[in-house]
């Protein structure tokens, strides 16, 4: 599929923004960042950004999809069963997407669960982001837990 977004404002690397720009994508590549009038008689979709800025996708480099921000992760977590885990896994994918996600980082899930968001993600099989997932947590909150807590030094 080819489309060609136009009419708003374009994010242009630098801190700038651009008007009067086309931006051309096949499939899931820029192919082409134009003036518009290079594109006229384009037949293809046309998705109109007036009132809005188009900008590259952004990338999280630190997310744990499992979690939804609660004061104790861990005993929320551990009140779900494995489906409610996966499902808000994937409610967190697609709520980075609509934010402009376009790629994260899970850096640790619980029992591996998150790779089955991951790979429908990754394969289209739901809307979201590109995941990379990294699968159990090692140590994360284990070192504060530890008698004496975040206290205790390496050493």
């Amino acid at each position: 599929m080819t489309l060609l977004f136009r009419g708003g404002l374009s994010f242009d690397g630098d801190g700038g923004l651009k008007g009067g720009l086309g931006v051309l994508v096949e499939g899931d590549t820029i192919t082409k960042i134009a003036p518009t009038a290079e594109f006229d008689g384009f037949s293809g979709q046309i998705i109109d950004t007036t009132d809005g800025t188009l900008l590259p996708g952004l990338f999280d480099c630190h997310v744990h999809l499992v979690y939804a921000g609660d004061p104790d992760p861990f005993q929320r977590m551990n009140n779900m069963s494995d489906a409610d885990i996966t499902l808000l896994a994937l409610e967190n994918a697609q709520t980075s997407i609509a934010g402009g996600i376009t790629a994260l980082r899970d850096c640790g899930g619980k029992d591996y669960l998150e790779f089955a968001v991951r790979d429908a993600c990754n394969k289209g099989t739901f809307v979201g982001p590109t995941i990379a997932a990294a699968g159990r947590m090692i140590c994360h909150d284990w070192w504060a837990r530890q008698p004496g807590g975040a206290r205790r030094r390496r050493g």
